[in-house]
């Protein structure tokens, strides 16, 4: 199996309320690919991380046994920032473009572990696209569960999960986009999840609660969130169609 190399000196270490095992400092090319949304520079820093030829360990899995992770998933499971963020937090917070949307699923692809990972704030990658507005890059991050979920037999229970995840603050990645006042943001992943908003996050404020809380400084938020959770005299224009909710451990 091939082993990552351990990092040059001068990488620190660090932890965090979600430290894994061993962080290392992110590498200074993996972190500039990442914020620049440099999808080739991002491919050789994973390349760079598998060993010379000649230092190659051939694992041979016997049935039924995983397949040992490549050196790129190692590399992008250990190391963070350090405010404990991966590299699919990078790019989720650095924009939505296809640039950037291309490097997240290069990420992906090579550790699927980081989709729901958390920060040293709690924060996973879709609360940090949230959080900056990344429409596109919120629903690139929601195919990818929802690609898990196909291939467990089409339940929707990954994409729930993700949606759900409460960040240090007890809040949602829709907590966040109502904060924003993202109107079409939180028509999307109230589309996705109806529900959401009903969900109590730090002093048990849900979304929907704090969308009125703020006033007219959500009122976009507030709208949709409203048009969503069912509105008696809702004008149908304003609500698409909602796709179908799969039912949570609540109801």
């Amino acid at each position: 199996m091939a082993m990552l190399a351990l990092p040059p000196a001068g990488h620190t270490r660090h932890t965090g309320c979600n430290a894994r095992q061993d962080p290392v400092s992110m590498d200074r090319r993996l972190l500039r690919a990442a914020r620049g949304g440099h999808r080739e520079w991002l491919e050789a820093v994973l390349l760079g991380a598998a060993p010379a030829p000649n230092h190659v360990t051939v694992h041979v899995a016997a049935a039924g046994e995983p397949q040992p992770p490549t050196a790129a998933a190692l590399l992008l499971d250990v190391a963070t920032t350090p405010q404990g963020d991966s590299a699919l937090h990078v790019v989720a917070a650095s924009g939505d473009s296809e640039a950037f949307l291309s490097c997240a699923r290069t990420i992906y692809r090579s550790a699927m572990a980081l989709l729901d990972r958390a920060n040293a704030r709690g924060d996973t990658p879709l609360h940090c696209a949230a959080r900056a507005g990344n429409a596109a890059m919120v629903r690139c991050l929601l195919d990818m569960a929802r690609e898990e979920d196909e291939e467990r037999g089409g339940a929707r229970f990954r994409v729930a999960d993700v949606l759900e995840k409460q960040n240090g603050r007890r809040e949602t990645a829709l907590h966040d986009a109502v904060r924003l006042g993202d109107e079409r943001l939180v028509g999307h992943l109230m589309a996705v999840h109806p529900r959401l908003a009903r969900l109590p996050g730090g002093d048990g404020m849900s979304p929907l609660y704090q969308a009125i809380s703020l006033g007219p400084a959500s009122a976009r938020g507030r709208r949709a969130l409203v048009c969503r959770t069912g509105r008696p005299n809702c004008p149908a224009r304003c609500c698409p169609t909602r796709r179908r909710y799969v039912p949570t451990s609540e109801d």
